[in-house]
């Protein structure tokens, strides 16, 4: 009885807390309005609206165009959602100082709605494929019976709670590669060479230019208690005062060109070019990701990792030949359960079944 009564409440107190921060978020979504809130959960809500629409278009035919379809839809819906919601953001933003009072409510408000939308849409976007990854593999537990029977799970999330993760993290890849921009991916990777490229230079100029290398000597003399470790400690400890004051310079450098790509990004011809093409860009490196990831999935499933490991065993010797089978076929029922849950959604099971990796080495969907 004890027992129960604690556990009850706990989940007052859980409820409590919970609605408590949800109150907080609200809040937060009022004083920084809607025109300012982020709109991410909106946008992999309506790609995911999207996706729902898959099972009645045409699957595409076979070999290259029933590989590209499904990307080519999943792109263009977050696309669309993007364009619309910039162009929306834009003219809210242009027009929102001239607004009666009762639109300037209205903004405040969904704002209020949209921070706690946001912070839902994070945990069922994360919630929902976990839940149905344990549903695939069949570890049944008591504790989640409650949300499998619930008719929100049995009727919808169950058959699609893979592609709404699908959805969202296709478009946070376009969005993240779309407000980073080209340019400024681009010197970020030069700052970490130069950055890495600092460490290598002090080292050379502590060891070759000679009033560093005098410097070195003269402090290792003072550490012949170390014997021969002192030219190293010396070394060191010139090479680290090089290394910060090229540090300070690679700094200062990369403060001055952030400054010259800001000005050039508030051109918004030259902003949204230079975003588009890193979008593409990470565009792509979503799909390879996606597809890299399906390919692996189904080459275990099928037996690849099985067919491998008995190579392999076949190589190191019979002592092996007993165990190994055994591991590779323990894999392969992994693979299958896996491959049950990325083909448990309309859109992650034609990405998966029409994987273009299988066009180019071989194998069916």
């Amino acid at each position: 009885m004890n027992t129960q009564l604690l556990a009850a409440n706990m989940g007052v107190w859980i409820a409590v807390g919970v609605g408590a921060f949800a109150l907080l978020v609200f809040l937060y979504g009022v004083f920084r309005r809607f025109t300012r809130c982020s709109w991410l959960s909106w946008q992999v809500w309506l790609v995911f609206a999207c996706t729902l629409v898959l099972p009645s278009l045409p699957a595409g035919g076979s070999g290259v165009s029933a590989a590209v379809v499904p990307a080519v839809l999943l792109l263009a819906a977050v696309v669309l959602v993007l364009v619309v919601g910039g162009f929306t953001r834009y003219g809210l933003l242009a027009y929102g100082r001239r607004t009666p009072g009762f639109f300037r409510f209205t903004n405040r408000f969904l704002g209020g709605v949209t921070s706690v939308l946001n912070l839902a849409t994070f945990a069922v976007v994360l919630a929902a494929p976990v839940l149905a990854a344990i549903e695939a593999f069949g570890d049944g537990n008591s504790a989640l019976d409650a949300v499998y029977s619930a008719p929100v799970w049995q009727n919808f999330f169950a058959g699609h709670a893979l592609d709404l993760f699908v959805a969202a993290m296709c478009i946070l890849f376009v969005r993240c590669g779309y407000r980073v921009g080209l340019l400024r991916s681009f010197w970020a990777f030069f700052t970490i060479v130069l950055g890495l490229g600092s460490v290598v230079l002090a080292v050379f100029m502590a060891v070759r230019v000679p009033f560093l290398a005098n410097w070195a000597a003269s402090l290792a003399g003072r550490f012949e208690s170390l014997g021969s470790y002192a030219s190293v400690v010396g070394t060191a400890i010139v090479s680290a005062v090089a290394f910060v004051v090229l540090l300070i310079v690679v700094i200062l450098i990369s403060a001055l060109i952030n400054m010259l790509m800001k000005k050039l990004r508030t051109l918004t011809v030259l902003r949204v070019i230079d975003g588009v093409l890193l979008g593409a860009v990470f565009a792509a490196l979503f799909f390879v990701i996606a597809y890299g990831v399906n390919y692996g999935v189904y080459f275990i499933a099928n037996g690849g990792a099985s067919d491998l490991l008995g190579s392999l065993a076949g190589m190191v010797g019979s002592s092996s030949e007993g165990s190994a089978p055994t591991f590779a076929d323990s894999l392969t029922e992994i693979g299958q359960k896996i491959e049950a849950f990325f083909t448990s959604s309309p859109l992650s099971q034609r990405l998966y079944e029409n994987n273009p990796i299988l066009l180019i080495v071989g194998g069916e969907g």
